[in-house]
């Protein structure tokens, strides 16, 4: 796979490096808060996504609002402002306990000379955490959707990934789950695309077998790639 030679390595964060739920983060998920099973809540937060992932919603509550509205709930400020504070802290704390493997596997990619950065769609309650993470001090640059008003699939946020960077899109491996077609995206722009699903081959295995297609490799786990890409280092 002469594209593990490239310098930079892209990387997705949520169900790639991080999943609240592999992390043991306690507490209820935010569909039980809201009283709705978990395929109704899955659609109120992905139907509506748009505007809270391009950051044009940012308060914590406004956020739960919004889903509350997708999954139609009515709730009154005050348990918002509850439920806002649980989600906020859930994440944080998910942010906070990569396992150590994941962080082995970027500190392995980083000691073959590889850069690393990092594109997530994401609004601002769910990467609040990040500044505080163990990844942080890992990338070089990390773009979040809210902060950019771009979300991937779109070309200009990987584009922007590499101009950061200081290099082409084709220097670039993007590796991530396949979510929101992140995969395909890259790979419009000339990045090459790695499908990892460590995090979700449990969680949506009818989805994985999906986004497979779309990827140049397929790894079950982040160590597996940075032992083949240390392996194409060795043979170049």
């Amino acid at each position: 796979m002469d594209f593990l030679r490239r310098p930079v390595f892209v990387f997705d964060l949520f169900h790639t490096l991080s999943s609240l739920y592999h992390s043991g983060v306690g507490g209820p998920d935010t569909h039980e808060l809201l009283g709705v099973d978990r395929d109704r809540y899955l659609r109120g937060l992905f139907e509506r996504s748009e505007q809270r992932l391009r950051g044009r919603i940012r308060s914590d509550v406004a956020i739960i609002r919004d889903i509350a509205v997708g999954c139609g709930v009515t709730i009154g400020e005050k348990r918002l402002a509850e439920i806002a504070k649980l989600r906020r802290r859930r994440f944080a704390e998910s942010l906070r306990r990569i396992a150590p493997p994941t962080l082995d596997a970027l500190d392995a990619l980083t000691r073959t000379g590889k850069r690393l950065a990092l594109i997530s769609n994401a609004d601002a309650l769910e990467a609040a955490g990040w500044s505080r993470s163990p990844l942080a001090d890992r990338f070089e640059t990390a773009i979040f959707s809210c902060d950019v008003g771009l979300r991937k699939p779109q070309e200009e946020i990987y584009l922007l990934c590499a101009q950061r960077m200081g290099v082409s899109a084709g220097d670039c491996v993007f590796v991530g789950d396949g979510g929101s077609n992140e995969l395909a995206g890259a790979r419009a722009v000339g990045m090459a695309a790695v499908c990892t699903t460590e995090l979700t081959a449990d969680l949506w295995p009818e989805k994985t077998r999906e986004r497979r297609r779309e990827a140049d490799m397929t790894v079950d786990s982040l160590y597996e790639l940075a032992i083949r890409t240390a392996e194409a280092a060795r043979t170049s």
